[in-house]
């Protein structure tokens, strides 16, 4: 193929090989400093491997969609956040839909992973539901947590989850297995005996994912610390109460 001289400073350029026996040498174009067209080998034109991976930029990609909403988001920034170029960006994930549904479908399967393990190793009583509770608001007000506490899924439900079936089947999907992790915990709450067996375990933990999806969404819209507090306090006294209240 043939390119101007002005496009082969950073080519990489190679001469031809030695002749073989009973063949003539292989011609090329004399080229000068007045040479306006060469010819280019083939291997200069393959195209780079990735330089970056994929997973890191998703995960940059979390970081980024848990701070800032999708319509806001533009490629550029995104792909810059990401550690890309926008080149990278279209070539390796497609648009920002792409990116964004990739990025929450493994943002929710960590989530997931982090909450199983979390709740399997903590006590199986209403004392220990409520420490979970009061380390996530602390998560939401003081900055940076140290734990993920749910915010890119609460932006994904205020955002997009009624216009976005993709986003909604990923959520719907996310509240059934938060649902069962919960289920877990308080099957293990009533062998204990620290919880009353009035009701069932999938009963509690359908109550348990309403109040602890309000009390994120809460968090995010008006993040004051009395009124979580106060929401915490007053939807475990109910697990805690005489069984005819709850």
């Amino acid at each position: 193929m043939l390119y101007p001289m002005s496009l082969l400073k950073n080519l990489p350029l190679k001469a031809p090989p030695p002749p073989t026996a009973g063949r003539p040498p292989l011609s090329l174009p004399f080229w000068t400093n007045r040479s306006k067209y060469a010819i280019i080998p083939p291997e200069a034109h393959m195209a780079r491997p990735k330089e970056f991976d994929p997973d890191h930029a998703l995960d940059r990609a979390i970081d980024y969609f848990s701070t800032h909403t999708y319509r806001a988001a533009t490629v550029r920034a995104l792909a810059r956040h990401m550690g890309i170029n926008s080149s990278s960006f279209y070539n390796t994930f497609g648009d920002k839909h792409r990116v964004y549904l990739q990025a929450l479908a493994r943002y929710l399967d960590r989530l997931q992973a982090e909450q199983r393990e979390l709740y399997a190793q903590t006590e199986p009583t209403v004392a220990g539901l409520r420490r979970i509770l009061s380390l996530a608001v602390d998560g939401y007000l003081s900055g940076p947590p140290q734990r993920d506490w749910g915010l890119f899924a609460v932006n994904a439900t205020l955002e997009t989850i009624l216009l976005d079936p993709e986003v909604r089947a990923l959520l719907a999907a996310n509240h059934h297995a938060f649902r069962a992790i919960l289920q877990e915990f308080f099957v293990r709450c009533q062998a204990a005996g620290t919880v009353s067996a009035h009701r069932s375990p999938t009963a509690l933990a359908g109550y348990m994912v309403g109040v602890i999806t309000s009390l994120t969404t809460l968090a995010r819209l008006a993040p004051d610390r009395q009124v979580l507090a106060d929401m915490v306090t007053v939807s475990l006294d109910a697990l805690s109460g005489p069984a005819g209240e709850f």
